[in-house]
């Protein structure tokens, strides 16, 4: 009767009539634990089965704590059975238990080694932990195991992007959209691939491919917003861009009382909250006075850091950090901001950030010049954007250049500076953004690549020339030598197949050349 039961358990499970398939195999449980004596006990297989099914449903239906509890009951009964240990560490990693979702894999792929869906669970873990080399070995052995598989090619596609390789990324990214070609999600990853090797107009078609597949898909919408703003489209991106909204992360911040930007905020407390970086946070800060303006009082939540910083922004009545119970009458995200005060764009930017007082540095009778060299690791291009100090060798060449000053804050902060560089590594006296505005203060030119500080740079109207790599985000236009956000700021793009260092060799040689011109 049992077997029977479990029969149609799965062909419930399998037609997605979840409860009832949960219901089937929570009976199969209940009646075998009630008739179970020992391990030879003929119900032991029909047992370790429904506890498998039973989690599995409940991971389907969201419940992974409960699904956690079903699977490694099932694991205890079978643990030579393969597909359970793949089971249990896809669950394991829903509930953001990457290192034991691993070992899990790891277990299933030992038992296993042909088993393409455990090679591919764990090469999502692996990028989870952000170690995408090893992802992408993984999910590449996936797909050699199983040629027609869809799933593993886009994962493995969205692991090389991540690495920096988006060239090597379109082909298996275009296997799985002809395996899958009503997938909506594999068309936007494609779209990706695409703009992030330089070819604009094919991403564009992607994106609206995904789409015309799916016209709610929130990710193929952003990824489309980010294209548009790239070109300046302003009045098309940022409509779109307000789809980012829809992600899981905002899903805590009520839509009832959103600000729809344009009804009246006269008398009232407005929430800003910084939703992404804290260079997003910088840069989209500048409109908080546009909503004082209005008659709003005006609170800032954002990350402690920025706390000092925006304390004196133009319009911030208050700040708060996430979490704080603080009364508001309405709330907007920070970079929503942009599309009601200035949706073209068009409002020249006078500074708005600053610190009290400079930092006072030796070398007065030299030129100053602050440097930047890596941004935050769990920036999803972060392979592309960050440099080395070693890359900024070729500033070395003249003595004339000056003095330089390191403002780089985490583990990079301890790298070396090449020979023969004036170096003073001011890291450690940086605890906040306001001690960094001191700094900028003290200096005469900022060097960065991008991250928060160049933004910190443009807002407080500090001269800063901001190394791009090749497909730059999309704040920063495709072709662009200035920047419509920050006056103050130039920028300097790598080419195609160009290498940090030979940037630098540009950089360096204008540096030279402004100097000898200056006399």
């Amino acid at each position: 009767m049992t077997t029977q039961t479990l029969k149609r358990a799965v062909a419930a499970h399998r037609a997605g009539r979840l409860k009832e398939a949960e219901a089937a195999y929570r009976q199969i449980l209940q009646d075998g634990s009630r008739d179970s004596n020992g391990s030879s006990d003929p119900n032991e297989s029909n047992n370790a089965d429904a506890a498998h099914l039973l989690g599995l449903v409940l991971h389907q239906r969201g419940l992974n704590e409960a699904g956690l509890v079903a699977i490694e009951r099932a694991v205890a009964l079978k643990p030579r059975a393969s597909n359970y240990h793949n089971s249990h560490g896809l669950v394991l990693h829903a509930l953001g238990q990457f290192g034991a979702a691993e070992d899990a894999l790891q277990i299933a792929v030992s038992l296993d080694p042909s088993d393409a869906d455990a090679h591919n669970n764990i090469g999502l873990v692996y990028s989870s932990q952000r170690r995408f080399a090893l992802a992408a070995t993984s999910l590449e052995r996936a797909f050699e195991i199983r040629p027609q598989y869809p799933a593993a090619f886009n994962n493995y596609g969205r692991a090389l992007v991540v690495l920096g390789r988006a060239g090597a990324a379109i082909a298996p990214l275009k296997n799985a959209c002809a395996m899958e070609p009503e997938n909506a999600s594999f068309a936007n990853t494609l779209g990706v691939a695409l703009r992030e090797s330089g070819q604009h107009d094919a991403a564009a078609l992607a994106y609206k491919h995904a789409l015309s597949l799916d016209p709610e898909n929130g990710d193929a919408h952003v990824s489309y917003a980010q294209l548009l703003l790239s070109n300046g489209d302003y009045a098309a991106g940022w409509p779109e861009h307000e789809w980012r909204l829809a992600r899981p992360e905002h899903q805590h911040r009520p839509g009832a009382n959103r600000w729809d930007g344009k009804s009246s905020l006269d008398g009232k407390t407005i929430l800003l909250w910084a939703e992404q970086g804290l260079g997003d946070a910088i840069q989209f800060v500048r409109y908080a006075r546009n909503a004082a303006d209005r008659g709003a009082r005006v609170v800032v939540e954002c990350a402690p850091p920025l706390h000092r910083l925006f304390d004196t922004a133009p319009g911030v009545a208050a700040v708060v950090a996430p979490g704080d119970a603080v009364p508001f009458d309405v709330h907007c995200p920070l970079m929503s901001l942009a599309g009601v005060f200035d949706p073209l764009l068009k409002t020249p930017m006078e500074p708005y950030l600053t610190a009290p007082a400079a930092m006072r540095l030796e070398d007065a009778a030299t030129r100053k010049i602050g440097l930047v060299w890596a941004g935050n690791p769990r920036h999803a291009n972060d392979a592309n954007r960050s440099a080395a100090l070693s890359d900024f060798s070729a500033l070395t060449t003249s003595k004339q250049d000056g003095a330089y000053y390191g403002l780089q804050k985490g583990a990079a902060s301890a790298q070396t500076p090449p020979p023969g560089m004036n170096f003073t590594n001011l890291g450690p006296e940086l605890d906040d953004f306001q001690d960094t505005a001191s700094a900028l203060l003290a200096l005469d030119l900022l060097i960065t690549v991008d991250t928060s500080v160049a933004h910190l740079a443009g807002a407080m109207g500090r001269p800063v020339w901001l190394l791009l790599p090749f497909v730059a985000d999309w704040r920063w236009l495709l072709d662009a030598q200035d920047s419509p956000w920050y006056p103050s700021m130039r920028l300097f793009r790598r080419g195609e197949g160009e290498d940090w260092a030979r940037v630098l060799r540009r950089v360096a040689d204008t540096l030279h050349t402004e100097l000898a011109d200056r006399g």
